[in-house]
């Protein structure tokens, strides 16, 4: 893989897809899960989230989260970058919260059933951010691979996952960060639902599939455009085959790779 250096100076670019699970199709229910990006005050960001399935309103709870999210980390990255894990968390989650809690007056509900998970990556500059709640997976594609950043999150429980809106969710909301130039070789990061994860992610041996890897090689040689349409096609007609569930990914990668000869 080619040594790649000055990552401040370099461009992202994100591609991101989402697709009704097959038992909400025939049930006639919306997919629950919500993926977006956002660029803005020098920060490039990627969030995913899974709404829970046995709540009425987790599909609108699912699109909130993901877009306050994208934000508030946007607007105080820096802020956010040089607090304690603990710290940051409780902000993000106490913002989101109260989103969810003006959602939840509107329409008459508690706050509970807008419960959804959260994944999500941002970068500015030299700078990293992550951060993951629930049973999703978000990896780094470093070094010719992608390693595993944060794994599915469950209670004790094997079907039992972490949301917004437990009353601990900022002890459960893992942030990670760091500066891209101790770590040359990362170019990319990978998020997505437990319903992908099936797919494309081994719980056992804890390792990505090989389909990450050439998503993120189609990838470095297309436009985000094109990269929605690869993703979309993938999980309509491969992923969400594999399991019942809803099923979202979202592709983080610098933009200016093929000139690296990065994927040969």
């Amino acid at each position: 893989m080619g040594h790649i250096v000055n990552n401040n100076k370099q461009s992202w670019k994100i591609a991101i897809a989402k697709v009704q699970g097959k038992l909400h199709a025939d049930n006639d229910t919306p997919c629950q899960d919500f993926v977006g990006k956002l660029k803005s005050n020098d920060v490039v960001s990627l969030a995913l989230s899974d709404g829970a399935g046995s709540k009425l309103y987790s599909h609108i709870g699912s699109e909130i989260v993901v877009k306050k999210a994208l934000r508030f980390i946007n607007l105080n990255f820096d802020f956010l970058y040089t607090l304690s894990a603990s710290k940051a968390s409780k902000l993000i989650v106490e913002h989101i919260i109260t989103s969810l809690k003006k959602q939840a007056e509107k329409q008459n509900f508690t706050t509970k059933e807008y419960a959804a998970t959260l994944l999500f990556a941002s970068v500015k500059k030299d700078k990293f951010f992550l951060g993951h709640l629930g049973d999703g997976v978000l990896g780094m594609y470093e070094d010719d691979s992608f390693v595993i950043i944060s794994e599915p999150h469950n209670s004790e429980y094997a079907n039992v996952t972490f949301f917004i809106t437990d009353n601990n969710a900022d002890q459960n909301l893992h942030i990670q960060k760091g500066f891209l130039e101790n770590r040359a070789h990362t170019i990319g990061f990978i998020l997505m639902s437990d319903g992908t994860a099936e797919s494309l992610y081994n719980k056992q041996s804890k390792q990505f599939g090989n389909g990450c890897k050439t998503f993120l090689k189609w990838f470095s040689r297309t436009s985000a455009t094109k990269m929605n349409a690869i993703l979309q096609q993938n999980l309509e007609g491969i992923i969400s085959k594999k399991t019942t569930d809803d099923c979202s990914i979202g592709l983080m990668l610098l933009s200016n790779l093929q000139k690296e000869n990065v994927f040969p």
